[in-house]
């Protein structure tokens, strides 16, 4: 296979997977403590645990956002 084909078809497959793991919310997390770090300097950020239940709380007590 030609080079350009090849990094064309790694840089089209890296999107794709950037994209899948984006619509999944896959990097929630790392985003949220990105954020705590830059707004709240000095504060500890909620463990990965902590922060998914707070989501998943949340998506339950205002569920107008999901189809089901």
């Amino acid at each position: 296979m030609h080079r350009s084909v090849r990094g064309r078809l790694k840089r089209g497959w890296s999107a794709a997977a950037w994209y899948v793991r984006a619509l999944l919310g896959e990097d929630r997390y790392r985003q949220y403590v990105q954020h705590q770090s830059r707004a709240h300097p000095g504060s500890v950020p909620l463990s990965e645990g902590d922060f998914w239940r707070m989501v998943y709380r949340e998506q339950d007590l205002n569920p107008s956002g999901r189809c089901c």
